[in-house]
């Protein structure tokens, strides 16, 4: 309940602070989970609650639907953190840029693509460290 709060609170904040027009949420997928198999058992009830239009899935049909798209991330990892996938989704998809939180970093398909410097920057969850207690 508690990380639902928070993403209506993101969800309200970018419709207010920003012109999108459309928002998706992955309510239960994890930064490194393939796009295509991101939010399969649709969680309606969490996305009623949102000021989101859909999750994941709907995103990526509403991509395949419209001629040109520019996506925005809240961070990379609001994205994804699964740079090979990100790869084939740019290499499949119409979009062409996704700026970068409130700093703005315009990335073109074109230059993610042949740049793995560029691309690496989305691998960005680093795991805990371990600690002796």
């Amino acid at each position: 309940i508690q990380e639902i709060s928070i993403l209506k609170a993101m969800c309200n904040r970018l419709k207010e602070r920003s012109t999108v027009d459309y928002i998706s949420v992955s309510v239960c997928s994890k930064a490194s989970d393939p796009f295509n198999e991101r939010d399969k058992d649709k969680d309606s009830a969490s996305l009623a609650n949102l000021n989101a239009i859909g999750d994941t899935q709907d995103m990526l049909q509403f991509i395949v639907d419209k001629p040109k798209v520019c996506l925005v991330a809240l961070d990379h990892a609001g994205l994804t953190t699964n740079t090979s996938d990100l790869r084939q989704f740019l290499s499949s998809s119409k979009a062409r840029a996704v700026p970068y939180s409130n700093e703005i970093i315009k990335y073109d398909s074109t230059q993610l693509l042949h740049n793995q410097t560029k691309l690496e920057e989305f691998d960005c969850r680093r795991p805990s460290y371990k600690r002796n207690i």
